[in-house]
């Protein structure tokens, strides 16, 4: 078998994708997953072209995939076919005419490219004004070397399309064994059981997989940052309606500071002012800084690509 791809073969269907998530997204960057078969004369077929996934970042000059999404999309597509489908790479589209990888790309591409003995395969699209893919094989360590395309089911070998269950198998194929019935149990009672047990545990992921969304990093810190800042508008309501009174900034200083339970000790207006206003100013303080956490958390890689583009401009 080839080491290097010789040129690459894009189904009907493949093709079709990445022109319809690039003009989808327009203006803005976008990308997928290259999912097929590689031959030993070097031909690389391109069966299934996977989006990138709800949760990407798309912008004007940066994309990140959604891992989970394309993770999970990846495995449950390439299984349907009777020759199941290989990771071949990925293709992303490039702002203008720029057909050239940024230094965030050439850590993805080698990232894939390592995954494979073969390499992987890599796709530019600029539509600079009309639609153009060019398409890469790298090796590694990097290494890019331009590949021509060819687009067309005729192409494909028929076995190829052939999927693993229908209509090969008929319309109504029985599932496989795995356990035998317990005995003592009527058939339609332990699949009335087994049904429900699976219901309940796909429930109990789904839920599981939301909370886990939702705490994720970035929405945690969100979230401490609206409590944050409900606090301090409230406390600041009521040193505002409290400040030209003597005993109602006291009153104020007792709730934030007294202990539950003792007896407090007098303490001196211009204390008791201070304490209270300290307080407020660090809760202000606490909830900007979450939010700059927050903020960073969400658009970190953003950050991070942007200051690699800048090093690579300065001499």
């Amino acid at each position: 078998m080839h080491s290097n791809c010789q040129y690459v073969v894009f189904s009907d269907r493949a093709y079709n994708a990445i022109i319809n998530e690039s003009f989808k997204l327009h203006p803005n960057e976008t990308g997928g997953i290259l999912l097929g078969h590689i031959l030993d004369n070097g031909c690389w077929i391109v069966m299934e072209v996977l989006p990138p996934g709800w949760n990407s970042v798309f912008q004007y000059a940066y994309f990140e995939y959604d891992e989970r999404f394309v993770n999970y999309l990846a495995q449950s597509v390439a299984t349907e076919y009777e020759q199941e489908l290989s990771l071949l790479g990925l293709w992303h589209r490039h702002p203008g005419d720029n057909d050239i990888f940024s230094h965030t790309d050439n850590d993805t591409n080698r990232t894939f490219a390592e995954l494979n003995i073969h390499g992987a395969i890599s796709g530019l699209v600029n539509i600079d004004p009309t639609f153009r893919l060019t398409m890469f094989h790298v090796s590694h360590p990097l290494h890019y070397n331009k590949v021509e395309i060819e687009v067309g089911d005729s192409l494909i070998p028929v076995d190829y399309f052939k999927l693993k269950h229908y209509p090969e198998k008929g319309l109504n194929p029985m599932p496989p064994t795995h356990r035998e019935i317990t005995e003592g149990v009527l058939p339609n009672e332990q699949n009335g059981i087994t049904l429900e047990i699976n219901d309940n545990i796909q429930k109990s992921k789904i839920i599981g997989s939301k909370i886990l969304s939702f705490l994720d990093s970035k929405y945690v810190f969100f979230l401490i940052s609206l409590i944050s800042l409900v606090i301090t508008l409230f406390s600041q309501h009521l040193y505002n309606t409290a400040k030209g009174s003597a005993e109602g900034i006291k009153a104020l200083y007792h709730v934030l500071y007294a202990k539950p339970g003792l007896d407090t000790f007098p303490v001196p207006y211009s204390v008791a002012s201070f304490k209270v206003h300290f307080f407020i100013d660090c809760v202000w303080f606490f909830t900007l800084l979450s939010l700059l956490v927050a903020l960073f958390v969400r658009y970190r890689k953003t950050l991070f690509a942007f200051a690699k583009d800048i090093k690579t401009l300065i001499p």
